[in-house]
């Protein structure tokens, strides 16, 4: 079976001194940095750090989620899954979308 390797990637300083802190505090700190193809700077974590990053999150807080199978892969740029599977809201505009769409279904039947 294979195995999946994660990877955030910071997208300011600040969410960067944050996923530092968080990391040294857990004592996983010593082997997770690595940069990737781009030279950008990247963490291997494991899934559960991800999903609680999510918690952290607040609206200066940016970063990607990446993955990969095995040691080998190519790491994948799967943000907005991990945005679906970690509860992100949708934007307001969605909402209305939805709402409308919702209503327009409700008319429809009725007719």
């Amino acid at each position: 079976m294979s195995e999946y390797q994660w990877f955030v990637e910071p997208k300011n300083s600040l969410t960067n001194e944050a996923i530092a802190a968080e990391l040294a505090a857990s004592g996983r700190a010593s082997d997770t940095e690595i940069r990737s193809r781009a030279g950008e700077r990247m963490y291997r974590v494991e899934w559960s750090f991800i999903r609680s990053l999510y918690e952290l999150r607040n609206g200066s807080m940016s970063f990607s989620v990446y993955n990969r199978i095995g040691r080998d892969g190519t790491p994948r740029n799967v943000t907005g899954i991990a945005d679906r599977m970690c509860g992100k809201k949708p934007s307001s505009s969605v909402k209305k979308a939805k709402s409308g769409l919702a209503t327009l279904r409700r008319n429809t039947k009725t007719v």
